[in-house]
């Protein structure tokens, strides 16, 4: 009676399994990511565009478009009043991150960053990436007009000093 109790206890389980994992399955039958583990990097991940700002890295200007949230409107309004002067520094190799001298709202989740991803960590570090990395970040927005090697070229040398804008020119809007 025992094993019969355990072997239909396995077989509940096995079944519980089963379905647990085939719903979390994609259509190919992979694995679909963890939910929490999100990045900005090849779809929209269901989140609306808020328009785009301009970073310029030592000449180079980076088109931002910009992710729909409470961070990058406050952003917005700041670069409204004139341009911001980021100093950053050079992270184990996957970013460059400086103060960006005032706080924005944060709403911090686990995300995948990939090259050409803009975060935000800890409310007031702006964090522009150059390769792979995961962390808890909010999300700002995504380089859209430079390639993987332009974006390598550009921050993964020496720290930069970058000015955000709403203009390509830089000035104000």
């Amino acid at each position: 009676m025992k094993k019969a109790v355990a072997y239909i206890l396995l077989i509940a389980l096995f079944v519980f399994g089963v379905a647990v994992f085939g719903a979390c399955a994609d259509t190919d039958g992979a694995p679909s990511s963890d939910p929490t583990d999100e990045s900005l990097s090849g779809s929209d991940n269901g989140q609306e565009r808020a328009g785009m700002i301009y970073i310029n890295v030592n000449g180079t200007v980076l088109e931002v478009e910009l992710i729909d949230n409470q961070a990058t409107r406050v952003l917005v309004e700041t670069l409204q009043k004139g341009i911001v002067t980021v100093a950053l520094q050079k992270n184990g190799g996957f970013e460059q991150y400086g103060d960006l001298g005032f706080s924005l709202p944060a709403s911090d989740s686990h995300l995948t960053a990939q090259c050409g991803d803009v975060f935000l960590y800890n409310a007031r570090y702006l964090c522009l990436f150059y390769s792979e990395s995961s962390w808890s970040y909010t999300g700002l927005g995504r380089v859209v007009n430079r390639d993987r090697s332009e974006i390598e070229n550009l921050l993964s040398g020496n720290d930069v000093t970058v000015t955000l804008s709403l203009t390509e020119s830089g000035g104000e809007k």
